[in-house]
């Protein structure tokens, strides 16, 4: 069942066409600590995602924190993603920078939903 549900997330995505976009998804890795200088230098790759983005709201928060202010949401369907998403990892939208502030990922794990806030 839970094979099912990952596919048939992966369809709908796949078949929203103008819904959804292509977004740079950076992996931030956190780099060499600069000892007289005291900056941390961060490191990032990329690849590109599918997935629908929209104004954020209550219900489709992706943080657990309410003190965070989320402005966009990113929802993809989990089997595109190779990788474990963290927080403070970035997503370019052709447009603008976001910092990954929240991920949650449904029971089914077939949707991840990435909260964004703009940076």
């Amino acid at each position: 069942m839970k094979a099912a549900i990952q596919k048939a997330t992966k369809t709908a995505i796949d078949s929203v066409g103008d819904l959804s976009s292509s977004v740079t998804y950076k992996r931030r890795t956190v780099g060499a600590y600069n000892a007289v200088t005291g900056a941390v230098s961060d490191t990032f790759s990329s690849v590109t995602i599918k997935g629908v983005l929209q104004p954020s709201n209550e219900r489709n928060r992706a943080s657990t924190d309410d003190t965070v202010v989320e402005e966009k949401v990113l929802q993809v369907a989990r089997q595109t993603l190779n990788f474990t998403p963290k927080l403070q990892d970035r997503i370019n939208d052709g447009i603008s920078d976001y910092e990954v502030v929240g991920v949650r990922t449904d029971v089914a794990e077939a949707l991840t939903t990435f909260g964004l806030r703009r940076i």
